[in-house]
Order: structure tokens, then sequence, then C-alpha cells
């Protein structure tokens, strides 16, 4: 089983818009799983979000994760939100290995 916590915080205009989120994803079997995988959805404000994972990487040999705004292409021509997050993997035989980046 693996456990993944995408922790963020979302700008819009004003310090009072700022948004945490706490979105937690475990991967059963998570050594017998390939290719990529889709994390359920998870909201902030108006915005539908989810990680996509590459188990096995996307053009490198290590796991690959990302955040995914979902609908993006229907979103207006230069769309953006600025997002700082973090991403958690839990390693639940050895919790020394675990690893965060953001």
């Amino acid at each position: 089983m693996m456990d993944f916590w995408a922790v963020g915080r979302w700008n819009t205009l004003s310090p009072e818009d700022i948004i945490t989120v706490t979105f937690v994803w475990r991967i059963y079997n998570f050594s017998s799983c390939s290719g990529k995988k889709y994390s359920q959805a998870f909201y902030t404000d108006d915005y539908r979000w989810r990680i996509l994972l590459y188990l096995k990487g996307h053009y490198v040999q290590h796991m690959s994760a990302y955040l995914e705004a979902i609908g993006s292409s229907n979103l207006a021509t230069g769309w953006s939100r600025l997002a700082r997050f973090k991403l958690t993997v839990v390693n639940q035989l050895d919790n020394r290995r675990s690893i965060a980046k953001g």
C-alpha cells in the first residue's frame, strides 16, 4: 500500500483567498502496478485537480508525479493558476524511506 498526500496552497488575488487542501490517495499493491494512474478529482474553488502518476517513470527511470488541472483544455486561452504543492510518498514498510517533493 502507498499513501499519496497532496498538500497545496492556491493563491488567487489576495491573502484572504489562499486555500489549503490535503488530499490522500492510497494505492494498494503498488509494486504490482504499472503504467499510469489518475487519482480521484479534488477541488479548490471552482477548479478540479488530480494527480497523474507514472509508476515506472515518464521519460525517466523512476516514478513521476504531476498535478493536473482537469478540463484545462476548456479554459480560456492564457488561463493560469498559481499552485504551490507538495507530494509525499509514504513508505508503509520503512517510514524513513518516505519522500516529499514540493
